[in-house]
């Protein structure tokens, strides 16, 4: 009993069973070049998580774990389906394109259950807090004080995942020490600590800067649409404290610390404030590449936008549906 209970307790420290890769979007040959590089890893077969580039998926020659864009699931994350899915063999390859919690947890969730972790309520209950994140189900939407000194965290819905998902997010980490973070955190909830520390200073830069007018925000439509220029990876949640569905800019968004480009993306707190996917088909005949779910939906993955974030909030306004 004791040796199983230690095995248990250090599921996450034994070495991994799966090869993991993150793709670069960008259209052109020395991503192209890379993403070869990554596939190359490939033993026994190849399972995409939340593959969005169209290009690769015959690549995926185990399937592709994707509830919300491909299967139209707004209510299922693809964490949900790694809790439960047939275990993949040993020596396989995931990829995603997705350097997020959903994606690098689905890949560190099924690693651990490849290697043996019986998953008990704690495990499950991160497990739904990163599934909650994904999908939206935030309950209803109501307006929240923007950040300030007071109170740096206002209008974060789950502060327990700001540390972990820093970590997830810090392209200067392999992704291999990224989901390593994670099956720590899911098997134990210890949380990367200097993270903790990053993200308390990173809150407190976010309100330096609204201070000094570095992040702007407008709401339209008799305050349902929020429009936020940001390079503060918060300009989503500034959104949100302004409305329920918000269309955020970033001037000099970078995938990997690579070029910076104009990176739009729009969302909506929950199903039923604008029909996404119509805004998504116009704004697909002015620039191809957009895509997304019936919830979030972002401008073409690895290039700069021509759209102009008035035209977005123009289209937006024609299908707001409450």
């Amino acid at each position: 009993m004791q040796n199983q209970q230690e095995i248990k307790k250090n599921t996450f420290e034994q070495p991994s069973v799966y090869a993991f890769g993150l793709l670069d979007p960008r259209p052109i040959p020395l991503a192209k070049e890379a993403n070869e590089k990554v596939f190359s890893q490939a033993k026994n077969g190849v399972l995409g998580i939340e593959m969005t580039l169209p290009e690769y998926l015959e690549k995926c020659n185990l399937g592709n774990i994707d509830p919300q864009h491909t299967d139209g699931d707004i209510t299922k994350a693809a964490i949900d389906v790694a809790v439960d899915m047939p275990v993949p063999e040993k020596d396989v390859l995931m990829v995603t394109v997705r350097p997020d919690l959903d994606a690098l947890g689905s890949m560190a969730l099924l690693n651990l259950r490849q290697k043996g972790l019986s998953l008990n309520d704690e495990v499950l209950a991160r497990v739904k807090m990163i599934s909650i994140s994904d999908t939206f189900a935030n309950g209803e939407w109501e307006a929240k004080p923007l950040p300030d000194h007071n109170n740096i965290w206002a209008g974060v819905k789950n502060k327990e995942l700001s540390a972990i998902s820093a970590a997830v997010m810090d392209f200067k980490l392999p992704v291999n020490d990224r989901v390593k973070l994670i099956e720590e955190w899911l098997e134990t909830g210890k949380e990367p600590s200097s993270y903790r520390d990053r993200v308390n200073k990173d809150r407190i830069d976010l309100v330096e800067m609204l201070e000094r007018g570095d992040i702007t925000y407008r709401t339209e439509f008799d305050g349902k649409v929020s429009l936020v220029t940001s390079t503060n990876i918060a300009g989503t949640s500034v959104g949100y404290s302004l409305s329920p569905v918000t269309a955020v800019t970033n001037p000099t968004f970078s995938f990997q610390g690579n070029t910076p480009i104009v990176k739009h993306t729009i969302c909506q707190y929950k199903l039923g404030y604008v029909d996404l996917p119509a805004v998504l088909k116009e704004l697909n005949e002015i620039e191809q590449g957009w895509g997304g779910s019936p919830t979030i939906i972002g401008s073409p993955q690895g290039v700069s936008s021509v759209v102009t974030q008035d035209k977005i909030a123009e289209i937006i306004g024609r299908h707001l549906t409450q």
